[in-house]
């Protein structure tokens, strides 16, 4: 596996630990179309993990791909139904904290 990318996104809710949530309601609009820029090359169909602090990792294929150097965000990189795939919380996320966000190429 290699490192697309990571980033630092902020929860916009409350969720306990043993919940489900989908990434659509843990961060806003704006928080999904912040970028980052790609380690390595993630072609559209590529498989890739997503790993959200505090969620299980989820696996899927890049909807938009992103070229080394050029700006990626989750927005670009997942598909619309993978922004609503319910992930359950292994510990407890409080509305307006810091979650890391890192994405890997499989």
């Amino acid at each position: 596996m290699a490192l697309l990318g990571s980033i630092r996104l902020t929860a916009a809710v409350d969720v306990k630990r043993g919940e489900r949530v989908n990434l659509r309601q843990l961060f806003s609009v704006e928080e999904r179309r912040k970028a980052f820029t790609a380690q390595v090359d993630a072609p559209t169909g590529a498989k890739v993990k997503v790993n959200v602090a505090k969620l299980e990792p989820m696996e899927t294929i890049v909807d938009l791909g992103s070229k080394k150097g050029e700006a990626a965000s989750l927005w670009r990189l997942l598909k619309i139904w993978d922004l609503d795939r319910e992930l359950v919380a292994s510990e407890d996320i409080r509305k307006g904290e810091g979650l890391e966000v890192t994405v890997e190429t499989l």
